[in-house]
């Protein structure tokens, strides 16, 4: 007897027709991944079974690489690497193939065929079996988001003027900035994930003095509330570009699942706050200290009529950095994008300012999710594979009856 085996992995994905009678499916399937694989010469045992049925196996395992083969050289990397296995929202099952679609699906199947003769009649027969695996490749933090490319999806910074009231002056100009965060990190273990948020508020007062400045802003409370943004676009044709919200209004024939998980809310009060002159300022103040003190000596050589240099006081602001810790309790699908399906996170972070009139800043950001090797388990044979070997996976059996 000898056998042959392959790897596959197919979308299978459905959204709503335009019928207006009858529902109608816009279906598609496509095949992402097929790659065979040898087989090992290995001993068949037999195990005892009744009579008229024989049963021989063979164990095995094999190396599936984690990059997707591509034709396009200005595919995303982020479209390069196998996805992981979802299967979401609404499910429809295509009686005609006896196949399941949702919204979306991403499915991971065995092949085995077993060729085989008997000796003593000389017949002979094959048998296929398709399996069913669950995939979970481990996945790498790609580097920051080029968030220019989407400014309708993202905002980073804002500013806005804070007054004691609604008529009161203007206090000054507060600058509020949130970077894209280091990715969530979990392994097969992990029940929870979490990162690091870092906010950069900057405060440039509108009065020329800066004596109660440190006062006002000390009197000031934030009150932060982080949310994370999950994402998964899928179609039924592939991906012209990167997915984005903006590409639904122009790409008929892809969807997004939008979902939200509330994270704590979290205060800041007595803020740590430090001052840092412009460069244009400290400069000037750098040539207006020579200056006064060039004049003295002129002055002292005048016979003691110094000059007195009337300066302004030097610009700046005021500058305090916090770390907001990010942490959801339970797994998350990594970050993937497919020709029919991506998944990506957003940090969505709301700041209300205390203290002055009634203020909020909203940001969002790109955020990345990666499930990486546990590290007291060896589980990974080479940096650019997948061994399905971890998975457990139980032998393929082929029943021979006569």
């Amino acid at each position: 007897m000898n056998t042959s085996k392959a790897s596959l992995g197919v979308s299978r994905n459905w959204i709503p027709g335009s019928g207006v009678r009858l529902p109608r499916f816009i279906k598609a399937e496509r095949m992402f991944l097929s790659q065979a694989h040898d087989m090992l010469p290995s001993n068949l045992s037999q195990r005892d079974q009744p009579l008229g049925t024989v049963v021989l196996e063979a164990t095995f395992h094999f190396i599936i690489s984690r990059a997707i083969p591509c034709t396009n050289p200005n595919s995303p990397e982020q479209c390069s690497h196998l996805p992981p296995s979802p299967l979401l929202g609404d499910e429809i099952f295509d009686e005609a193939t006896g196949k399941l679609f949702a919204q979306p699906s991403i499915t991971y199947y065995l092949r085995a065929i077993a060729n085989f003769t008997i000796n003593d009649t000389g017949a002979k027969g094959s048998q296929e079996t398709f399996q069913p695996v669950t995939l979970a490749p481990y996945t790498e933090e790609l580097p920051p988001t080029e968030t220019d490319d989407f400014p309708m999806e993202f905002k980073e910074r804002e500013t806005k003027v804070l007054r004691p009231s609604l008529l009161g002056n203007p206090l000054g100009a507060m600058k509020v900035s949130l970077q894209e965060s280091s990715a969530f990190a979990y392994d097969t273990r992990s029940t929870h994930s979490h990162t690091t948020a870092l906010l950069r508020l900057e405060f440039e007062s509108a009065s020329p003095s800066s004596n109660n400045v440190p006062k006002r802003l000390q009197g000031l409370s934030f009150t932060v509330f982080p949310l994370v943004r999950v994402k998964t676009f899928y179609s039924v044709k592939s991906f012209p570009r990167l997915p984005s919200q903006s590409l639904l209004d122009s790409f008929s024939d892809m969807r997004l699942r939008d979902g939200i998980i509330k994270l704590e809310t979290q205060y800041v009060r007595d803020a740590s706050w430090g001052y840092r002159f412009n460069p244009e300022s400290q400069a000037t103040a750098t040539q207006a200290s020579l200056a006064g003190l060039s004049g003295s000596i002129e002055g002292f050589l005048d016979g003691g009529n110094t000059r007195k240099l009337m300066t302004g006081e030097p610009g700046g602001k005021w500058i305090s950095n916090w770390a907001i810790p990010i942490e959801v309790n339970g797994r998350l699908l990594p970050t993937f994008c497919s020709s029919l399906v991506a998944h990506f996170f957003t940090l969505i972070v709301r700041v209300k300012v205390a203290g002055a009139r009634q203020e909020a800043f909203d940001f969002e950001v790109p955020l990345q999710a990666k499930l990486i090797p546990h590290p007291h388990r060896w589980e990974k044979s080479v940096n650019d594979s997948c061994n399905i070997r971890e998975l457990r996976m139980r032998p393929i059996s082929a029943r021979i009856h006569w």
